[in-house]
């Protein structure tokens, strides 16, 4: 998959924090902070024009597998992942563009 693409939610799957409290399936990843209080925090929004632009795939699932530098380790002594506590979807902006 090459070209721009974003990361839409497909289903929140563990404990979440500020700015991700009630997000519905289908939107988009708008910014993220792993560093936020310690466990990190994303903001979605259902609006594509807002959405995070990746340069593609690659940079998008790097991005989504980030570890924190604050809390490299969580309590359970696994890698600190903040996004993955969602599960996503990257999708190619030229796929929701022919689709809209």
């Amino acid at each position: 998959m090459s070209g721009p693409v974003v990361i839409r939610l497909v289903h929140k799957t563990g404990i979440t924090h500020a700015g991700s409290h009630h997000v519905p399936p289908g939107d988009f990843l708008e910014r993220w902070d792993l560093e936020f209080r310690g466990v990190g925090a994303a903001w979605w929004t259902p609006d594509l024009a807002k959405a995070h632009r990746f340069a593609d795939a690659a940079e998008a699932m790097t991005v989504y597998r980030s570890q924190s530098r604050t809390r490299p380790i969580r309590q359970d002594g696994r890698p600190n992942r903040p996004l993955t506590a969602y599960t996503v979807e990257v999708v190619p902006l030229s796929h929701l563009e022919r689709n809209s």
